[in-house]
């Protein structure tokens, strides 16, 4: 770990805390199946989250995963 970047070092005592006590050290933000775009881009606005896991049913298994990439790439496609 000497010759690692601090980003890098941060990543792994955040992993192996989660290992530990497992809990995710960032909260986790989620939107339905059925979610309108608009909806999915004024929640990530509103939590200043980098992606929301898309679930079928509330407390259910991700179905997928919207990414602020993904939203930049449809943006920039219409605009």
């Amino acid at each position: 770990m000497l010759w690692s970047t601090a980003k890098r070092v941060i990543k792994v005592i955040e992993q192996v805390q989660g290992m530990i006590d497992g809990q995710d050290r960032y909260p986790v933000f989620d939107v339905y199946l059925h979610s309108t775009f608009a909806h999915c881009v004024g929640k990530m606005m509103a939590t200043r989250a980098h992606r929301l896991w898309i679930v079928d049913t509330a407390g259910g298994p991700p179905v997928g995963v919207i990414s602020l990439t993904d939203v930049m790439a449809i943006v920039k496609r219409f605009a």
